[in-house]
């Protein structure tokens, strides 16, 4: 079988042989390379002459990515006690190894350091300042219950720190209502406009936004708490809900790089196009393709801009149309179906596939007699898939303020396969109904600390590009154990029994698979398995 060829390269800065299974080895990113003792304009000077004849037959130009990592910064890191073992310029980082914690604790507040520090191959929970006082959701408990809020409000996530942009057609009265108050007083709302109006005032237009925005951070104990009831909001104004015509696609386009540009870490959206008032601007089925709607295009660019991009499924369940509409169909987005309280597809939810016969929706959650609020304050329902998005939006800030290294789509994947159905996920539930106590208790990068001789055992990196690490514990060397790469679907990939006699095992990936998204890695040892979840990129 032809294989990558992979080969470490060992900087003059302390390397010290095979990487070892131990909780001292840490990877620290950098915010840039300033320092750097070389420059694009001679690329000769780190990149072989075959390596630049290569880039240049395939017409690739040389980038940031190519530069070394700052010698200055890796001083830096030596002066704070810390061993470097490891450099690599594609990820503009190190694996370093400190014994000492008070010089851990030193080196992760160094200001040319950028988040995440963590060891290799675990996902660490951010630790809070502060447990959450006992919550008293009311009729909303069925839909936090649901997808596990109640548990990571107990361990004290709640969406601080993370941004959220909601995208839909006016928010009546929001800044009068008293569920919102802790919000303005706290000064978490970050902003507003009407890109409709071309204003600033998005609170004397219609409620729907108002009841996507209750649903997700709305705070009244004792009758309804949202998920993510501390996290900072952008509120948008992109929908006439008066009519439908396209140019509300460019709105919001318009509204998403405003998102971009103000560092939002998650979108979310509970409005979606197919029809429109001319029939000409109609879409049809077979567009649904993840490329064809500008809504689509510009959903998938806010993605690989690093924003989690969460939208709702569509309510055609009951119409011709049946199908998600857009931007549901885009491949880097969370759409998201409703299901009533005890977990069964509503008959009004639109399913999938896309035209392109991709899983969809991805995920659902309560959009059947959903808790939410009236644009006087009074605790109302309503249904919709609108309603099942802002509850998985605001599940995704708990989660990411938990694990904050995680990337947008890692994120992604997270939470699909927390999903009830992800071993069998369909077109009509996709992955299911994620849950926080899910990734709690299975979390896919090793957040439990097994009892067993895999103890030790680290697989990175994560994401991967096609050449797998494994640091083995001591006490595994030299006996059998088994491998087995597999896609999410079951198909084996790689298979290999094997006796390591090195605590550094790679294992190699074939050119020409081209392996993208979650695949599972089982490491057998006797009686004792563990499964890893890798992400290709």
């Amino acid at each position: 079988m032809r294989v990558i060829t992979f080969l470490f390269i060992a900087v003059a800065f302390g390397f010290s042989g095979n990487v070892l299974a131990q909780e001292n080895q840490f990877a620290v990113f950098f915010k840039d390379k300033k320092g750097a003792s070389f420059s694009l304009d001679q690329p000769e000077q780190f990149l072989s002459e075959k390596s630049l004849q290569r880039r240049l037959k395939q017409g690739i130009e040389l980038d940031e990515k190519d530069l070394p990592v700052s010698y200055a910064y890796l001083n830096e890191l030596k002066a704070n006690d810390a061993k470097i073992i490891y450099t690599s310029k594609w990820l503009n980082g190190a694996l370093i190894e400190v014994v000492d914690t008070s010089a851990k604790d030193k080196i992760k507040q160094l200001p040319f350091l950028r988040t995440p520090s963590f060891p290799l191959g675990t996902l660490e929970l951010n630790e809070v300042n502060e447990i959450a006082e006992e919550l008293n959701y009311g009729n909303s408990f069925a839909q936090n219950e649901m997808l596990g809020v109640d548990l990571m409000h107990e361990l004290g996530y709640n969406g601080e720190g993370i941004t959220i942009a909601i995208v839909d057609g006016g928010f009546n009265n929001a800044n009068e209502i008293a569920a919102f108050d802790r919000l303005f007083q706290k000064e978490k709302i970050k902003g507003t406009f009407d890109f409709v109006e071309l204003e600033e005032n998005v609170y004397d237009d219609h409620k729907h936004g108002l009841q996507v925005f209750s649903a997700m951070a709305a705070y009244v104990p004792g009758e309804l708490i949202g998920p993510a009831y501390n996290a900072d909001y952008f509120l948008f104004r992109t929908e006439d809900t008066g009519t439908e015509v396209r140019i509300e696609e460019f709105y919001w386009a318009v509204a998403a790089e405003y998102a971009d540009s103000a560092g939002v870490d998650i979108l979310s959206s509970s409005v979606g196009y197919n029809l429109f008032d001319d029939p000409n601007d109609d879409y049809v089925q077979e567009d649904l393709n993840g490329e064809k709607a500008m809504i689509t295009q510009v959903a998938d660019i806010a993605a690989g801009r690093g924003i989690l991009v969460v939208v709702s499924a569509g309510n055609e369940g009951n119409d011709p149309w049946k199908s998600i509409i857009f931007p549901a169909d885009a491949d880097s987005v969370l759409a998201v179906g409703a299901v009533n309280q005890v977990g069964v597809l509503t008959a009004f939810s639109s399913i999938g596939p896309s035209a392109d016969n991709r899983i969809k929706p991805d995920l659902v959650a309560m959009g059947q007699g959903t808790i939410l609020l009236s644009p006087t304050g009074s605790i109302t329902s309503n249904n919709g898939t609108s309603f099942a998005a802002p509850l998985v939006a605001g599940l995704a800030a708990g989660v990411w303020q938990a694990f904050p290294h995680l990337t947008n789509m890692e994120l992604l994947e997270l939470l699909k396969n927390s999903g009830s159905q992800a071993s069998n996920p369909d077109n009509e539930l996709g992955y299911g109904i994620p849950s926080f106590k899910t990734i709690i208790e299975n979390s896919p990068l090793g957040l439990n600390e097994p009892k067993d001789d895999l103890e030790q055992l680290m697989v990175y990196p994560n994401p991967n590009s096609g050449v797998i690490q494994l640091d083995l514990p001591e006490k595994v060397l030299g006996k059998e154990m088994n491998l087995v790469l597999t896609s999410i679907e079951g198909k084996e990939i790689y298979k290999s029994r094997t006796f390591p006699n090195e605590a550094l095992y790679q294992i190699k990936i074939s050119e020409g698979l081209k392996l993208k998204g979650l695949h599972l890695l089982k490491v057998q040892y006797h009686t004792i398995s563990k499964v890893f979840k890798i992400y290709f990129k």
